[in-house]
């Protein structure tokens, strides 16, 4: 009867298939179930359901001011060291909405929160980042944080800040300049080597593509081959392909023309080969394309990737629009009216894409698990330690931000 039961629950599981000349070739990724005789196959999309994921949050980000109320920071710089989570820096809108007239301000504040049971409360540093700064590419490695480029009101930066932990205090020191200034790239290291993926310059968007090995007292920036296409807000993170560690560039936007383009993309750089291959998409139902750009995400056990949501492109396309359309009106009259449907739109965004993806790097299968069930973070990081994923604070709609820090506990036989 327990034999029976086994073979039952395996049915609703796993789908029978007949032996044909895909199955063979494929065999190896696949797996397959004998049990007395019978031959079942459970493909890799549907295996991805043992992977599960329990949403927690942390107290919110405080203001670092106690005459304000923090409003939540976009781009800010996160990262764990030491069993320390750091936010840093950042941007937001503290008084009027952008199209209300709202200047965005850049900050230098530092926050940390002890990982442990017995801290619950955010404190704020004595330091200060040197400059107001968001938007940087943060990696945390070697109980330190490297953060590359970012923004602030004199426009994109080249410099590289490296943030350690040490007696109550986040200590800060600089690293060598980064080659080409710039914001909204993406970064991920394999061992000591820090590699960092297009970005968003002082003349567009990027394609270069850099690494640098940070445990040396004087890293050098080393050009490696150009990413397939300029890129900017992508997810970049290091992960297994079964032969080497690999970089993986997933989604993210450019534009050439009167609207962004964005995509579904799964680009990989071999370090053995140096060459760069799409190896796949995001996908969603049906297993169709889904352009992202802007969320956030992680490398997970030892070959899959999860994305926390995103933009998806139709509504910030629709935005752009209607930005054209309003310079190539040519009354004040038609301005004014079009200007006035513009912020309607933008008013009524119901937020960003809720869903989460899973990408395997063995297979280059894409799928969707259990959607967000809170409103998506972008232009944010993922922070990853041990089986838990921390994204803090990000925009929610256009213009607006949280101070909220989710927590992914992830479990499953997935992240062996």
């Amino acid at each position: 009867m327990k034999h029976t039961n086994s073979l039952k629950k395996m049915l609703r599981l796993c789908k029978f298939r007949n032996f044909s000349a895909r199955f063979k070739r494929n065999i190896k990724v696949f797996s397959v179930i004998v049990l007395g005789g019978v031959v079942m196959q459970c493909s890799p999309r549907e295996k991805e359901t043992a992977m599960k994921i329990n949403w927690e949050s942390l107290p919110d980000i405080p203001s670092a001011n106690k005459e304000t109320v923090q409003k939540g920071l976009a781009g800010p710089l996160a990262g764990i060291a030491s069993n320390v989570l750091v936010v840093a820096g950042g941007a937001n809108f503290p008084d009027l909405l952008p199209w209300e007239g709202g200047a965005k301000k850049y900050y230098d504040d530092i926050f940390f929160l002890p990982l442990n049971e017995n801290d619950t409360a955010w404190q704020i540093t004595g330091t200060k980042l040197p400059v107001p700064l968001g938007y940087s590419a943060c990696v945390s490695l070697n109980n330190e944080i490297i953060c590359v480029g970012g923004e602030n009101l004199n426009g994109p930066l080249s410099g590289v800040l490296k943030l350690k932990f040490d007696r109550g205090e986040v200590q800060i020191s600089t690293l060598t300049d980064f080659p080409v200034a710039v914001s909204n790239c993406g970064a991920a290291a394999i061992g000591p080597v820090v590699y960092v993926a297009g970005g968003l310059g002082a003349e567009g968007y990027l394609s270069t593509f850099y690494c640098a090995d940070v445990s040396k007292d004087t890293p050098e920036w080393v050009k490696l081959p150009d990413l397939p296409q300029p890129v900017s807000n992508a997810v970049v993170v290091s992960q297994w392909d079964g032969n080497e560690d690999c970089i993986y560039v997933l989604g993210g936007r450019n534009r050439d023309g009167e609207l962004s383009i964005f995509f579904s993309s799964v680009l990989k750089y071999s370090p053995s080969e140096k060459v760069w291959k799409q190896v796949g998409n995001i996908s969603g139902a049906q297993n169709m394309p889904v352009t992202l750009a802007a969320g956030t995400g992680a490398a997970v056990g030892k070959n899959h990737i999860l994305l926390f949501g995103g933009d998806n492109g139709r509504l910030f396309n629709k935005t752009e629009a209607f930005i054209n359309a309003v310079a190539a009106a040519e009354t004040p009259e038609e301005k004014a009216e079009i200007n006035s449907r513009k912020i309607k739109h933008l008013e009524s965004h119901p937020g960003f894409d809720r869903q989460v993806f899973w990408y395997n790097t063995l297979t280059n299968e894409s799928g969707l698990m259990e959607g967000l069930p809170f409103s998506t973070q972008v232009t944010t990081a993922a922070v990853k330690s041990g089986n838990r994923i921390y994204i803090p604070n990000g925009e929610i709609r256009p213009g607006v931000r949280t101070p909220k820090v989710n927590v992914a506990d992830l479990s499953g036989d997935k992240l062996e």
